[in-house]
């Protein structure tokens, strides 16, 4: 009889078994909902020499340590002012675009690159955003380049223009298309450099195209840059251009000249007599 209530006094094992796994429940769900809610971070950099590869130490070295400078980078930098703006950015800045590269290094293949892209263009200013462009069109596949390129579109600034001008070099078509399409709708000081870097690049189809564009400037400013058609070796090319001139200098152009130096000796020497608007003021 003793037994027998011994026995009844003891909780039954189903509820044992029920009881321990409310408990591993309850433990599981704790744990997701802390890591659900732990703040996101970028990854740090591990050391200061890591910094110093992904982002150099100052100014203009940082860009040229960033971007080694194959042949088609080489073509863009010439211009080293173009990326005088690295000077004015911050320590927190230089740390963010460390923390994006490092990122973009790591991933995996184009779509996480291109998840990143969206998420700088989202969350970042335009001058980190930039070097994280900068780094999608020297290393990214046409895909990732041209996702880069979309990023910039309403986000005008002398930081986008390098990589527009990248662009414009690139060895395939579509990139090099969608570089002035997106150049087109910047601002003066961002359209006039990357049409400038187009007009000579070694495709004739990228030439024309900036050719095309400089047309519709009405601009004074876009005088010397339609000028620089000029310096191509490729004759059915420079007499476009001088045609182009003519009807935008008419009547004072010397349409006998089709030298580089020449014609730009001579813009030089008459360019006061035009207003901002192309218009004969004397």
């Amino acid at each position: 009889m003793g037994a027998f209530r011994q026995r009844l006094n003891q909780p039954p094992n189903n509820l044992v078994l029920v009881a321990g796994v409310v408990l591993l429940l309850s433990a599981v769900i704790g744990l997701g909902w802390w890591w659900a809610s732990a703040p996101v971070r970028l990854p740090e950099s591990t050391s200061q020499e890591e910094n110093e590869v992904l982002i150099g130490t100052s100014g203009k070295d940082a860009a040229t340590t960033l971007l080694p400078e194959p042949s088609e980078m080489a073509q863009v930098f010439e211009d080293r002012s173009l990326m005088d703006w690295r000077d004015e950015l911050s320590n927190e800045q230089n740390t963010r675009i460390n923390e994006w590269i490092a990122r973009y290094q790591r991933a995996r293949n184009d779509a996480e690159k291109v998840s990143l892209l969206d998420d700088s263009a989202s969350f970042e200013d335009r001058a980190v955003h930039a070097m994280l462009v900068l780094q999608a069109m020297e290393y990214g596949s046409p895909e990732v380049q041209m996702k880069a390129l979309e990023s910039l579109v309403g986000r005008a600034g002398e930081e986008q223009v390098v990589a527009l001008q990248r662009g414009t070099v690139d060895e395939n078509l579509d990139v090099r298309d969608l570089s002035l399409q997106v150049a087109r709708d910047q601002d003066l000081e961002v359209r006039l450099p990357v049409f400038k870097r187009a007009i000579t690049s070694d495709y004739a189809d990228t030439r024309t195209s900036a050719l095309v564009e400089l047309t519709r400037e009405s601009v004074k400013a876009a005088t010397p840059v339609m000028i620089e058609g000029l310096r191509v070796k490729d004759s059915e090319f420079t007499e476009a251009v001088q045609r182009e001139l003519e009807i935008r200098l008419s009547p004072l152009y010397p349409n006998t000249w089709s030298d580089y130096s020449e014609v730009m000796n001579w813009w030089e020497s008459v360019e006061g007599r035009y207003d901002d608007k192309m218009n004969l003021t004397e």
